[in-house]
């Protein structure tokens, strides 16, 4: 299997190995977030043709492996890792702290760092496990391994130019930046617009991280744990990260934050942003990008035309909610299939939009939701 690009170069796609990852950072009730929800992500991911062979991955700190004792059973390989840093030795330890303890597990969601130290892998792709994948992501692989993305609808390319006042040069922290080349990309990401507020520069626009399709560095991480993130104040009262505006908005202390600041500020060629389809809140308009026309209501856009979706903003499918679309019942329905494809006794006796949740919500609201462990336990499949 080769496929040949525009500029001549060859992929042997059976020579390459893709790594779909996750980052499993604490329990919630019932486990839907570390069971329901990777499971779905898996039986996702399965369904959409690939040319490229391709593993599943869970990152889980040491102290939260509970959490992730079903996921082999979905075709995960669990990964214990601590952190690449301890945040008591930052600059600012007790401000990045307090910060991050917003949301998304706290200083424990830059486990998704980790990504990057798969080597053996040619490109990983770091998901939410609150996601679903419903197009090859073959196109964005593609890009990361051949350095063309003429056939991808970015934003900008290369991203950013360094802040005006940036002192990083001086102060050694862009040392070991590759040299910046159109050919050099190594990640590709989307913007969380919604976070938007006026006079806010494009690219200090958080970076969604639970999407990320990047090239695996050991250099590069350790750059970042071992120098960028220890020379590095953060305060989101003072403009966030190093003062650059970077970060100065809710969960600016973790994962977004921080990796708008390094693909604006540290490797400000290396990063390419995919345009979006749409954007977050209904009829509103957050942010119309001078290289783009359109601004569409994401919710608005045909079924056929997203590759991934991510539930943020608008409720979780265990969440059971009064206004669930098209979207949703895509999510109940891969659950059905998974379970059924593995002989487990599915509910059927949910009465709450049945033609959207096939029976796996009896009320509206989470609390008529039917966790998948309750199905587990009761077909006996894992003890």
């Amino acid at each position: 299997l080769f496929e040949t690009t525009e500029r001549g170069n060859r992929i042997d796609q059976q020579k390459q190995k893709i790594a779909y990852v996750i980052a499993i950072t604490g329990c919630d009730n019932d486990y839907k977030m570390v069971i329901d929800a990777p499971a779905v992500l898996a039986e996702s991911i399965r369904q959409v043709p690939s040319s490229y062979d391709y593993e599943l991955i869970a990152f889980v700190h040491p102290d939260h492996v509970k959490c992730a004792r079903h996921l082999p059973k979905f075709g995960y390989k669990v990964l214990q890792r601590k952190l690449g840093f301890d945040p008591n030795t930052l600059k600012s330890p007790l401000n990045f702290l307090i910060e991050a303890k917003e949301c998304c597990g706290g200083s424990i969601e830059y486990l998704k760092f980790e990504s990057m130290t798969l080597t053996n892998f040619s490109v990983v792709i770091q998901l939410d496990t609150d996601m679903i994948i419903l197009k090859s992501f073959d196109p964005l692989i593609n890009a990361i391994l051949t350095g063309n993305a003429t056939d991808l609808p970015i934003v900008s390319y290369p991203n950013a130019i360094p802040h005006p006042e940036s002192k990083h040069l001086q102060q050694g922290m862009a040392k070991g930046n590759p040299s910046p080349s159109n050919k050099s990309f190594d990640l590709i990401f989307v913007r969380d617009y919604v976070q938007m507020t006026a006079g806010m520069e494009p690219y200090r626009m958080p970076i969604q991280g639970g999407f990320l399709v990047l090239r695996p560095s050991l250099a590069r991480y350790r750059h970042l744990m071992e120098v960028v993130l220890p020379q590095s104040n953060y305060w989101r009262e003072h403009g966030g990260w190093q003062k650059l505006g970077y970060g100065n908005y809710f969960s600016g202390a973790q994962v977004q934050g921080f990796l708008s600041y390094v693909y604006g500020e540290i490797y400000p060629t290396r990063g390419l942003e995919l345009a979006k389809k749409g954007h977050d809140k209904d009829e509103i308009c957050l942010f119309r990008h001078p290289q783009t026309s359109e601004c569409r209501n994401c919710r608005a856009v045909d079924l056929s035309e997203i590759q991934s979706y991510h539930f943020v903003g608008q409720g979780k499918p265990w969440g059971c909610g009064r206004k669930m679309s098209e979207i949703y019942q895509t999510w109940f329905r891969l659950r059905k299939q998974l379970e059924e494809s593995r002989g487990w006794i599915a509910p059927t006796e949910g009465e709450y939009l049945p033609n959207i949740t096939f029976g796996y919500c009896n009320q509206s609201r989470s609390k008529g939701y039917h966790p998948m462990l309750e199905t587990i336990i009761r077909s006996s499949s894992i003890k």
